[in-house]
């Protein structure tokens, strides 16, 4: 996770930053981005878990990202990051200015809790992202545990399986739901509708996750992106 984690900021320098404008804006006439980059944290697990260092995870990938904006190029793609963690669920919008100014909004705080390895949520957030920022293209990065070649522990199935979500109550540290069982986890083939569900076709789809870049991933995933990119 640690190593991918660089060459996902490095990969998203050269390719993600967007421009600003007001809520009013947005709403009345908007804006035709170049490219969104959709960062989907499912973090409701052992990487949303405070570690002995005092942070997590998925607090220590996020800042980083926060701050990588500033090194941004161009002023005309979007970051959206949305964080499902020890907290409750938020999406965020993170930009830079002309002026090379960096800042972000909160587009969506949850009330409630959410199953971010539910793939409603992966389609609502596609949904909420072609809506404030529609653009020419998409990208996504799906970042949490991998199990590949193993299946969804929870319900046994055959087929691979990416995130765990422990749910309210869970035990995050052993990624485990309040009932003792394994978190949820989204197969695979879910990850597929879920997208498909959106209407949207990614220029390119990223695993930030264990081993994740095997063919039968790939070939599951094959009408999603033109390009799927990930580790063993």
């Amino acid at each position: 996770m640690k190593k991918l984690r660089f060459a996902v900021l490095a990969f998203l320098g050269a390719l993600v930053s967007f421009s600003c404008s007001s809520s009013h804006e947005e709403e009345a006439s908007p804006p035709r981005f170049r490219r969104t980059v959709i960062i989907y944290m499912a973090a409701q697990n052992s990487l949303g878990a405070t570690s002995v260092t005092g942070f997590s995870p998925s607090q220590s990938d996020s800042a980083e990202i926060a701050k990588g904006i500033q090194y941004l190029p161009s002023t005309e793609d979007n970051i959206l990051l949305f964080i499902d963690d020890a907290q409750a669920p938020r999406l965020y919008r993170y930009y830079k200015t002309s002026n090379g100014k960096t800042f972000y909004k909160v587009l969506k705080k949850y009330t409630t809790d959410v199953s971010s390895t539910d793939p409603k949520t992966l389609t609502e957030v596609l949904n909420i992202a072609s809506t404030y920022c529609p653009s020419k293209s998409y990208g996504l990065v799906l970042w949490s545990h991998g199990s590949s070649w193993l299946p969804n522990m929870s319900s046994g199935l055959s087929t691979r399986a990416f995130g765990i979500d422990t749910g309210l109550g869970g035990d995050m540290e052993n990624d485990l739901a309040a009932d003792g069982n394994p978190g949820r986890q989204m197969e695979i083939n879910e990850i597929a509708s879920a997208i498909a569900a959106s209407g949207l076709h990614l220029d390119f789809l990223l695993f930030d996750a264990c081993l994740m870049q095997s063919i039968e991933v790939a070939y599951t995933l094959r009408h999603t992106a033109d390009y799927i990119i990930g580790c063993p």
